[in-house]
């Protein structure tokens, strides 16, 4: 077996990975009740000492293989923190997954990953699929903003975008930078609405409804 050709991915402790169907929610406060954690075992910390019949190794998680030759691992050497992450391990072309089931309720949900780990993933998303997003949102001079990610989607009703603030301590300033012909920010978590320039207080999210001229 030549090693060059096999591919690691790790779902770091705390990290729940989108491309894998792997997502921590919290659930938001209402009515000043905590926040819950929807994922059970969000860190990979639960694992078998072999894996089962389908090849998962894990207690809480389960998965699948699509096709190719490929396996999912409990790596205990290899972690962010804890004992063990989640290893995807393929020699080749293959399709490979985690997932969890659980139910919701209609509500605001707040995705939380590990500092910088959602745009490291979504950039790798779309660099493999060749797609380019026209919104962006920098500082007032066209600069990327520290601490600061962000992601615009096209629906059928129009462009949406999630604005989230990593840093806890310091709010953010930020422009949003479009070739799109916008005629409004629409702020749905505030139900309010945003000038071009607007600031996102510490640790916090901001999913947004861009208006254009025919809405």
């Amino acid at each position: 077996m030549n090693i060059h050709n096999v591919r690691r991915f790790h779902a770091l402790h705390s990290i729940a990975s989108l491309a894998f169907l792997s997502l921590v929610f919290l659930l938001s406060l209402h009515g000043g009740q905590a926040a819950e954690n929807l994922i059970k075992d969000g860190g990979f910390e639960q694992y078998l000492a072999q894996p089962d019949e389908q090849g998962n190794p894990f207690k809480v998680w389960s998965g699948w293989k699509w096709e190719g030759n490929c396996r999912r691992v409990a790596d205990t050497e290899i972690k962010h923190g804890g004992q063990a992450s989640a290893e995807m391990l393929s020699y080749g072309p293959c399709k490979l997954g985690l997932s969890q089931t659980f139910r919701t309720e209609a509500g605001w949900y707040k995705l939380s990953l590990v500092s910088d780990s959602m745009v490291e993933l979504m950039d790798g998303v779309l660099t493999g699929c060749g797609a380019q997003s026209p919104v962006r949102f920098l500082t007032a001079d066209g600069r990327h903003v520290a601490g600061l990610e962000y992601r615009a989607i096209q629906t059928s009703e129009g462009w949406l975008a999630f604005v989230n603030n990593l840093d806890r301590k310091r709010d953010r300033q930020v422009t949003l930078a479009t070739s799109l012909k916008v005629t409004g920010i629409r702020n749905l978590t505030l139900e309010t609405d945003l000038a071009p320039s607007f600031t996102v207080p510490a640790g916090e999210t901001y999913i947004l409804r861009l208006t254009h001229p025919s809405q």
